[in-house]
C-alpha cells in the first residue's frame, strides 16, 4: 500500500491505495498538491480494487438515479455518514465525524476513479472546512484591476466544456470544467478550480480540430474520453482569484454572440436550484455554508445570460470587454 499526502488550498489530505492503476490515477489528478504530510489530515482516504460490501448500515436511501448508460447511482445517508454506490462500477462510505473514508473499485473500472468517487468525497470534506463547490466552468481574465473569474454556468449539456476549451484556446486560463469551489478569504470571497479532467465529445472535437492534438493516445469511453486540464493552461495549483463575471450559458444560436443582462433575484433561485442539494439528504450540514457562498457569489459578480453564436474565436475577447465593463 502507498500513502499519499496533499495539501489542497489548505485542506490536507491522505490516500492510501494500492500501488499500480488506483495509485497513479490519484497522483494524475492531486500531483500538483502534493505535500510532506507534516499536518494532521483533514481526511483519511482508504481506496482499493474488489467488490463492494453489500452492508449499508441501516442508512437510509435518500437518491436513485439511472444513467443514459443504464447503470444505476444509489445513495444512501446516516448521521454524519455517505454511501455512494455505481452499479456494476464503484462504491464509497464517508465518516464525516471521524473524517474517514474508503473507495472500492471493482476491477476493470479503474479509470471511474475520479468522477465516481473520489471526487464527491473531497467535495464532502473541503464543504466542512468552507469550500463550497458550484457547478461551472471557471476561466480568469486578465482586467486593469488584476485577474478576475469569468464562471461559466448551466445545466448539463448546454455546452459548458466545449466553450471552456475554446476559451481557454483563445488565452485565457481554465481553472476547472466543472467543479468550481468558492470560499471566503479574509472577508472577501475567492474562486478557485479543482483540476478534474475535462471530458470531450466527438461533437466537441468535430468543431475543435486542435483538441486531437493535446492527446496523442486518448482513452475512449462512448463517445467521450479524458482530457487533462493541465494541458490546456499552466497554473498555480494554489491559484484562487475574485469573482468578475457569473455567466448563465443558453442554448446557441446561428448569428452572433448575443449577451443580455440576468436579473440577481433569478441568478440565485437558478444557481440554488442546481448546485444546493439538502433535501436529497447529501449536504445537510453544509447546504446553508453552499447557499450563502451562492449569494456571496451573486453579490460579488456582473451577472449575465450568454448564448453562444457560431464564431468561438471571438468569444473571448467579447467576454473580456464584459470583464472590464
Amino acid at each position: 500500500m502507498v500513502i499519499q499526502h496533499f495539501r489542497i488550498h489548505g485542506v490536507p489530505i491522505e490516500i492510501t491505495a494500492p500501488g499500480g492503476a488506483l495509485t497513479d490515477d490519484v497522483r494524475g489528478l492531486l500531483g500538483p498538491f502534493a505535500s510532506d504530510g507534516s499536518c494532521d489530515p483533514a481526511c483519511k482516504i482508504f481506496i482499493r480494487s474488489g467488490k463492494p460490501p453489500l452492508s449499508h448500515d441501516e442508512m437510509r436511501l435518500v437518491d436513485r438515479l439511472v444513467l443514459p448508460s443504464g447503470r444505476e447511482i444509489q445513495c444512501y445517508s446516516g448521521e454524519d455518514k455517505r454511501i455512494t454506490m455505481v452499479s456494476g462500477r464503484s462504491w464509497y462510505f464517508l465518516d464525516l465525524k471521524r473524517r474517514l473514508g474508503e473507495i472500492v473499485v471493482q476491477p476493470g473500472e479503474e479509470w471511474c476513479l475520479e468522477s465516481d468517487s473520489l471526487t464527491p468525497i473531497l467535495c464532502e470534506i473541503f464543504a466542512r472546512d468552507h469550500h463550497h463547490v458550484f457547478h461551472a466552468a471557471t476561466l480568469v481574465g486578465q482586467t486593469a484591476a488584476g485577474p478576475r473569474a469569468i464562471i461559466l454556468a448551466g445545466v448539463s449539456g448546454v455546452g459548458k466544456t466545449t466553450t471552456s476549451l475554446a476559451l481557454a484556446h483563445a488565452g485565457l486560463t481554465l481553472l476547472a470544467d466543472d467543479a468550481t469551489f468558492l470560499v471566503r478569504r479574509d472577508g472577501s470571497l475567492k474562486v478557485w478550480g479543482f483540476p478534474r479532467p475535462c471530458k470531450v465529445h466527438r461533437n466537441s472535437l468535430a468543431m475543435m480540430e486542435w483538441l486531437a492534438k493535446l492527446e496523442d493516445n486518448p482513452v475512449w469511453r462512448s463517445d467521450e474520453f479524458l482530457l487533462s486540464t493541465r494541458k490546456l493552461s499552466q497554473v498555480s495549483p494554489d491559484c484562487e482569484v475574485a469573482p468578475g463575471l457569473l455567466v448563465l450559458l443558453q442554448s446557441r444560436n446561428v448569428k452572433a454572440h448575443r449577451f443580455e443582462p440576468w436579473d440577481s433575484l433569478e441568478a440565485m433561485t437558478e444557481m440554488t436550484r442546481q448546485n444546493v442539494r439538502a433535501a436529497q439528504g447529501t449536504a445537510l450540514r453544509t447546504a446553508g455554508g453552499s447557499f450563502a457562498a451562492i449569494a456571496d457569489l451573486v453579490t460579488c459578480s456582473r451577472l449575465l445570460r450568454l448564448s453562444v453564436g457560431p464564431d468561438l474565436s471571438s468569444l473571448a475577447a467579447a467576454l473580456c470587454r464584459e470583464l472590464e465593463n
